[in-house]
């Protein structure tokens, strides 16, 4: 059990990591690429990026939703651990009904405001996994208590 915990964790801290450097490196330079290049520069970076952050989108999913219907003796506070399945319900909501909806219109082609939509929109995953992030180093160290 406490493997697929630190799975869980792991996940989070890794998609933390990749949705800060999307935020603040990756989205912004989508508006430096150029109109011609971006028509070919889109499509690979939704290829990409999707090998990257599926695996750990879904892992971090099911094993957080495993600890729900069957919570560890060493999660101390449950509801804490249900906050954070809130924040990964804003995460996946605000991926496929803000992100996925973006990244569709660009798909068509570059527009400098769906990029800068796309920047603003990216800040509810960013400030919601890096909470969870630190929610999951409290959740250690009471595990290392």
């Amino acid at each position: 059990m406490k493997f697929i915990f630190l799975l869980h964790c792991l996940c989070t801290v890794l998609m933390t990591g990749v949705i800060w450097l999307v935020q603040v490196v990756h989205y912004p330079l989508f508006t430096q690429v150029g109109e011609i290049a971006f028509e070919s520069y889109h499509p690979m970076h939704i290829q990409y990026i999707s090998y990257l952050v599926m695996p750990l989108m879904l892992i971090e999913l099911f094993t957080a939703l495993y600890f729900a219907y069957q919570p560890p003796s060493f999660l101390y506070v449950p509801v804490y651990w249900y906050f954070g399945l809130l924040l990964l319900g804003i995460i996946w909501g605000a991926t496929f009904l803000i992100q996925v909806p973006q990244h569709q219109l660009l798909s068509n082609g570059f527009n400098a405001d769906v990029c800068h939509q796309l920047v603003m929109g990216n800040w509810i995953r960013t400030i919601a996994w890096t909470v969870r992030t630190i929610l999951m180093a409290y959740f250690i160290y009471c595990l290392l208590d």
